[in-house]
C-alpha cells in the first residue's frame, strides 16, 4: 500500500428499533454485534443529479463513500448532522470525477476526518488538480491519504472494509480507476462497485467475495458489456442505483438475479442491518 500519493417488507420490530436506534457500538468488524442497538445504518442520499453520496454509521461514528457533487455538499452535513455524526473514520473516494468528490472540500473543512482513501491515478489534468487539492488540504490537517495497491482490509472496530484498487495504472477513462469496496457488517456483505466500467467490471469478476445482499450498481445504472456476469457472480438481494433510473439491461440483470432494486433521483434510501440481516426501510 503506498501512503500519500506522488425482504421488501419491514417487520414492525424493526420500525420499533429504528426508535431506539443506537447510542453506541462495541461490535467489531467482521463480529456480530453483541447487543440489538448495534446496528448500522448505511444511507444512499438523493443528490441533485446522479452522484454518490453514500453515509455508513453506527451510532456517532461513521464512514463515508464518496461525497456527491459540490452542490451536494451542504444537503450531505445536513444528513450527517440529522444522525448526530460529529466525525467522519474514514472517507472513501472511489475515483476522482467530480460526481463522486465534489463535496469532500467542504467536509474536510466541516468535520474531523481521521483518514482518506483514494485510487492512485494519472489521467485528465483537472482530475488530478481536484485529488491533488484535496490531498493538500489533508496534508494542512495532518489526515493521513491512503492509496492502496494491493487488497487491503482495515477494521474500524464496528465494520471491516476490504478495499480491492485497480489492478493496472493507466487507464484512458478515470470511472476504470475506481476503488470497489467491501463492507462486512458480522453475516452482512455490501459490495460498492464505484463507476466501473466493462475493464474494470471483468477485474471484479475475478474477485473472491463473501455473499452480497446489499450492491452498489457501477456507473449510476449505465449498462457495460460486463454487467450481467457482474450481477450474476454477486446476486445481490437489493441493488441500489444512484440515478433517477437504470438502464434496460441493468433492470433485466436485477430481475435475473431476484434482486429488489432502489433508485436515489427521488428520494434517499436507507438500509438498516444487525449484522445477521440487512432491511430496507425507505427513504425521506
Amino acid at each position: 500500500m503506498k501512503i500519500n500519493r506522488s425482504k421488501a417488507a419491514v417487520p414492525i420490530l424493526w420500525l420499533l428499533v429504528l426508535g431506539i436506534f443506537l447510542t453506541g457500538c462495541r461490535g467489531g468488524g467482521g463480529k456480530l454485534p453483541e447487543t440489538e442497538t448495534e446496528m448500522v445504518r448505511v444511507r444512499f442520499l438523493k443528490t441533485a443529479e446522479d452522484a454518490d453520496c453514500i453515509m455508513i454509521s453506527c451510532g456517532e461514528r461513521a464512514v463515508m463513500i464518496d461525497t456527491g457533487e459540490e452542490q451536494d455538499g451542504e444537503r450531505m452535513l445536513e444528513a450527517l448532522e440529522e444522525q448526530g455524526i460529529t466525525s467522519v473514520d474514514y472517507l472513501f473516494l472511489t475515483h476522482p470525477d467530480k460526481d463522486h468528490v465534489g463535496g469532500a472540500a467542504l467536509l474536510l473543512e466541516s468535520l474531523p476526518v481521521y483518514h482518506v482513501v483514494e485510487p492512485f491515478y494519472q489521467g485528465e489534468e483537472k482530475k488530478e488538480e481536484r485529488l491533488d487539492g484535496l490531498e493538500e488540504s489533508c496534508g494542512e490537517k495532518g489526515i493521513p491519504v491512503i492509496t492502496p495497491t494491493e487488497e487491503w482490509t482495515v477494521d474500524t472496530g464496528y465494520l471491516e472494509f476490504t478495499v480491492y484498487p485497480p489492478q493496472e495504472t493507466f487507464y484512458e477513462k478515470a470511472n476504470n480507476y475506481s476503488l470497489a469496496v467491501l463492507v462486512s457488517h458480522g453475516d452482512v456483505h455490501m459490495f460498492f462497485a464505484g463507476d466501473a466500467l466493462r475493464i474494470r467490471s471483468e477485474e471484479l469478476l475475478e474477485l473472491s467475495l463473501p455473499e452480497i445482499v446489499l450492491y452498489k450498481v457501477p456507473h449510476h445504472g449505465r449498462a457495460n458489456k460486463a454487467t450481467e456476469a457482474l450481477f450474476e457472480k454477486v446476486a445481490p438481494e437489493y441493488a441500489v442505483v444512484t440515478a433517477y433510473s437504470a438502464e434496460e439491461e441493468v433492470k433485466q440483470s436485477c430481475e435475473g438475479q431476484g434482486a429488489r432494486l432502489f433508485l436515489t433521483g427521488d428520494q434517499d434510501w436507507e438500509f438498516i442491518s444487525d449484522g445477521e440481516d440487512l432491511y430496507p426501510v425507505g427513504g425521506e
